[in-house]
């Protein structure tokens, strides 16, 4: 007699916020690439600086949930800075791996805390600009992509996680139809 044994895995979906707000950072970008009047370039560059930054925070809280949910703490989503969240999942510091990502903290930081006796905050000019608005975008999708473990990739808006009960997961982008039906 042949006995079957029925292995079960549950999987679950979840949508992601930050590949939206990636969308988000790089349309701002565009919207000073393209532009011709200085005051609305300006305006675009810092937001697009302050949405990438604020991108790349919900990214780590959404990766800590969902692939690591032991770091998914209080104390880290409340209470740690980027740079500690970075280094509380990967073990590493962030300005050594992501350099670009740090000068975009610090940039970030000059503007909404904006202090006119600090040398950083007379080098905001730099950035300031249509190419500081790719800067940041470009920086913000490279962090994202890398951490998902494909640096070269284009972030949509639609992926999502798809983990499993081990530690796996991996990223599938759903068409807008299929998101309709999942959350409707």
């Amino acid at each position: 007699m042949t006995e079957v044994i029925l292995l079960t895995e549950d999987i679950r979906f979840s949508l992601m916020m930050s590949p939206l707000l990636v969308c988000c950072t790089k349309r701002l970008s565009n919207i000073a690439i393209k532009s011709n009047d200085d005051e609305e370039i300006s305006c675009m560059s810092m937001a697009t600086i302050t949405m990438g930054i604020n991108t790349i925070e919900a990214f780590l809280l959404e990766f800590s949930h969902f692939t690591k949910p032991y770091t998914y703490t209080k104390s880290f989503r409340d209470n740690d800075n980027i740079s500690r969240k970075y280094k509380k999942l990967m073990k590493k510091n962030l300005e050594e791996v992501f350099s670009d990502v740090y000068k975009l903290i610090q940039f970030r930081h000059d503007i909404v805390h904006h202090q006119p006796h600090s040398k950083r905050a007379r080098s905001l000019g730099t950035v300031t600009n249509a190419d500081g608005a790719l800067w940041a975008a470009e920086t913000t999708e490279k962090f994202v992509a890398t951490m998902l473990g494909c640096p070269e990739a284009k972030v949509n808006k639609n992926w999502i996680f798809i983990k499993s009960t081990g530690e796996d997961f991996r990223i599938r982008v759903l068409s807008d139809r299929e998101i309709r039906d999942e959350l409707y």
